[in-house]
């Protein structure tokens, strides 16, 4: 197993399998940390993920501070997935302490370090307390100063959208998934309508470009007791994009990571307010700006995460049509991908006449 060093990256040229994963993952382990090659060692699996397959190991009776964690990613995402980006993603927020360490890279995927705590239960996303904390981390995220190479091209959300389209197939091999997808979901085209819609609608608006996480569902929020704090964990979706698309897929999530949603858990309008309250404040904090924010403020950023949350819709109906035809992860994508498609049309003239 050759040690190689890419962008100054410690690099390892092997696949870690997804079944019987551990004996290369001790290896790897052991170059990282060779003062634990002669101590018992524990892994431990982590099955909220639905696109990649996450282990850690530590020390036995160990602190899960010193935990490394293996991230494998999922089949072919590569194919929608800046692997390289992501990479760039947690050393540059690990070095503004909103990320933990990366150690290594290998063929199909990376090992870094673990931020202790549990991951949010559904429920936990309205609680006053936590979504208060949810709302100032994320406007900390949201006040990171970029530096140039980030903020080149277009923001993410529509053209993520355009690359998942045009790496999905035209038909699925599976002849069962193709007649699912024929008789309950949105087709291409459709969908292809739907999102020039929007894209002339929002794509000029005047929403704040920042450095947003993309994917800030319930099970990438780790609470932190002691500390009463939250952080942000999986960045792989991590981009430049429009702030209202984070926090209106953040208000997405509150239904839930399951197949069916309960959309009904959407935020309403007085929950949203408080919330988007708080992260203007904090926003205005972190940047030393003294603004004072204002009720035309909050009602103009209310509308537009409502308006942006429809894109987030599509994106991740889009992107469970990739997932069920190239992931091999146990997980009903096809009716997840229905079940977001549904709920954009459903939401779609409520929020775009706001």
């Amino acid at each position: 197993m050759a040690d190689k060093t890419l962008h100054k990256r410690r690099h390892f040229d092997v696949n870690i399998p997804f079944e019987n994963s551990e004996p290369v993952i001790v290896k790897i382990l052991l170059e990282i940390k060779p003062e634990w090659s002669k101590e018992k060692r524990e892994f431990k699996y982590f099955t909220e993920g639905i696109s990649n397959k996450l282990v850690g190991c530590m020390l036995q009776n160990g602190s899960e501070k010193d935990l490394i964690m293996f991230r494998l990613y999922g089949n072919r995402t590569e194919l929608f997935i800046d692997r390289e980006q992501e990479l760039v993603n947690v050393e540059f927020l690990h070095a503004r302490g909103f990320a933990p360490k990366l150690y290594a890279t290998f063929e199909n995927g990376y090992c870094c370090g673990f931020i202790p705590g549990r991951t949010l239960e559904t429920e936990e996303m309205s609680d006053e307390h936590l979504s208060a904390l949810i709302a100032k981390k994320l406007a900390r995220v949201h006040a990171i100063e970029l530096p140039s190479d980030f903020k080149t091209g277009e923001p993410c959300a529509f053209s993520m959208i355009e690359k998942f389209l045009s790496v999905l197939p035209d038909k699925f091999d599976d002849d069962v998934k193709q007649t699912r997808y024929e008789k309950e979901i949105l087709s291409k085209v459709n969908v292809v309508d739907e999102l020039k819609l929007l894209k002339d609608k929002l794509g000029n608006c005047n929403v704040p470009l920042v450095y947003c996480h993309n994917d800030l569902l319930v099970k990438n929020i780790i609470r932190n007791k002691e500390d009463d704090d939250v952080s942000f964990i999986d960045y792989e979706y991590g981009a430049y994009n429009y702030s209202a698309f984070d926090i209106g897929n953040h208000f997405n999530e509150f239904g839930g990571v399951v197949i069916d949603p309960d959309y009904s858990l959407y935020p309403n309008k007085d929950f949203q307010l408080k919330w988007l309250r708080i992260y203007l404040e904090e926003k205005a904090k972190v940047q030393g700006t003294g603004d004072v924010i204002t009720e035309e403020q909050l009602e103009k950023l209310y509308v537009q995460v409502n308006q942006f949350a429809l894109v987030s819709h599509l994106f991740w109906g889009v992107w469970a049509l990739l997932q069920a035809n190239f992931s091999s992860i146990d997980f009903d994508f096809l009716l997840y991908s229905r079940n977001r498609l549904y709920e954009y049309l459903r939401r779609k003239d409520e929020f775009l006449n706001l």
